[in-house]
């Protein structure tokens, strides 16, 4: 690749060098003083050659990106000959250009696939878990609020004796009032209507009182049934009882098959039934110790009442018979949501 023609008499390089050799282009076609011999950079400044490891990379990824690779096949053949060298240069073109270049391609569109698909799933996951954060605190903040409840601000209510010494009080000092000073010389009209006033006064403060005492005592007893059916619906105890059940009825579900006897099928209604009631009473009860706006904060709350109202209405309507079958049936696929009941417990989510 450092042989090309030189004038024999003036030492003059040709006007565009090219590479010579015995086998390849011969100087002699140019005029008979011109002689191949050394020294020529070679083509394109002395980069494309082989005579290193580093210049012989370069050419090679020269040719692999189709940038003037026929001029380096033909420049081979000046230099060498063109016996064989085009095999070498066509094969590199097959399989550098269209098939390693296409696959290292597609390697690392593929790495940037997955990366792209982990930083859209870590951004997911960051969403999902400020998303559950979120509901964490508010429900933390619902059962402070379900707890500050408890405590009862109201004052104690005023006993029966406080009552009455105070209804006396008021008759005496109306009747001080009215008399004036005749009080030691017997009583007047106007001390007679002064004691009358004291006395209705004494009659209404009481009605009210006996009202406020009756509500508080009620007020205290919901709050505090409200605070065991809580505290009995958020147990470890009734969360398995629940899920027993779900598993039971999903056994009673699984028995139904074609064909089977009028016993079986009266069985699966009767109990179909029984976990409906459970199932409906187990909705109210935490309806009633959480709240409405409690309950539905949860996701898994909305679903069960979601699947409790679908069983109530496929009991109705089969009772009624206010549908045809086939509709029936499909609404008796709802049963079949209670078994992801389960996926409630926390040792669940870590299986996604």
């Amino acid at each position: 690749m450092h042989k090309t023609c030189f004038h024999n008499i003036t030492e003059d390089m040709m006007e565009d060098p090219t590479p010579c050799g015995e086998g390849g282009f011969q100087c002699s076609s140019i005029g008979v003083n011109w002689v191949c011999r050394y020294y020529w950079e070679g083509p394109n400044a002395g980069i494309t050659n082989f005579d290193n490891f580093g210049l012989s990379m370069l050419t090679v990824f020269q040719c692999i990106t189709l940038e003037g690779w026929t001029d380096m096949l033909y420049y081979i053949e000046d230099a060498m000959g063109s016996n064989w060298q085009w095999i070498y240069f066509v094969s590199m073109v097959i399989l550098g250009a269209f098939f390693v270049m296409n696959l290292i391609l597609g390697v690392l569109s593929g790495e940037f696939s997955k990366e792209r698909t982990k930083a859209k799933s870590r951004g997911d996951f960051q969403k999902l878990r400020e998303k559950q954060r979120i509901e964490e605190d508010l429900k933390g903040y619902l059962d402070w609020i379900t707890q500050a409840e408890d405590i009862d601000t109201y004052q104690e209510p005023p006993s029966p004796g406080k009552m009455m010494s105070e209804g006396l009080l008021k008759g005496t000092r109306a009747m001080l009032a009215g008399s004036g000073s005749s009080v030691f010389s017997g009583l007047s009209p106007n001390s007679t209507e002064g004691c009358i006033e004291a006395n209705i006064d004494y009659v209404q403060s009481a009605s009210k009182s006996w009202y406020n005492q009756h509500f508080r005592a009620y007020d205290r007893l919901n709050r505090k049934m409200r605070r065991s059916c809580r505290k009995a619906v958020k147990s470890q105890a009734f969360y398995w009882l629940i899920i027993i059940l779900v598993f039971l009825n999903t056994g009673v579900l699984a028995t139904e098959h074609y064909h089977q006897p009028q016993w079986l099928d009266d069985f699966q209604e009767y109990t179909n039934m029984f976990f409906v009631a459970l199932f409906s009473l187990e909705m109210f009860l935490k309806m009633y110790s959480l709240g409405l706006q409690g309950y539905y904060v949860s996701l898994f709350n909305r679903f069960d009442c979601f699947v409790v109202i679908g069983s109530v209405v496929e009991v109705l309507l089969t009772n009624t018979q206010l549908m045809p079958p086939l509709g029936i049936s499909v609404l008796r696929c709802v049963r079949l949501l209670r078994v992801f009941k389960v996926t409630k417990y926390d040792l669940f989510k870590y299986l996604t």
